[in-house]
């Protein structure tokens, strides 16, 4: 289980916006919500899906992902939620996350279509819960 924050600061973040869509839901307690995406910012190891500010939900795989299918146990990432009042969740302790990597062998495009599947922040109250699909792209940006 990661009990780190996530690796890359925000004004390195800002740098790498790109192209993509989410639908995912968020669950603190038993309310149930739509987390409205307005940005999307990525590379070939991470993606991050901003909302509103403060919010935000990023992911690092732990390194650049291969073309494929990859599977991962949510509590061996580093995924951090932060909520409308900035405060921050950095680990989860169940779910998974599945993503699809299209990318060339070389160079820097790359695409993730990605879900998030009961992703649970149960480490203190209230639990916090994702659910969702989402991609990241560095195409059209």
């Amino acid at each position: 289980m990661s009990n780190k924050q996530f690796p890359i600061s925000d004004e390195e973040i800002k740098k790498h916006k790109v192209a993509g869509k989410a639908d995912i839901k968020v669950s603190i307690g038993k309310e149930v919500h739509l987390y409205p995406v307005q940005d999307i910012f990525g590379y070939l190891s991470w993606s991050g899906l901003d909302g509103e500010w403060p919010t935000s939900i990023r992911i690092h795989y732990g390194s650049d992902l291969k073309a494929g299918s990859h599977t991962f146990e949510a509590s061996d990432l580093r995924l951090t939620y932060r909520d409308q009042h900035g405060h921050e969740r950095f680990r989860p302790t169940s779910g998974k996350v599945h993503v699809v990597v299209e990318r060339p062998e070389f160079g820097t495009d790359f695409k993730h279509i990605g879900s998030l599947e009961d992703v649970a922040y149960s480490d203190e109250e209230p639990t916090i819960r994702l659910n969702g699909t989402y991609t990241v792209s560095s195409e059209s940006h």
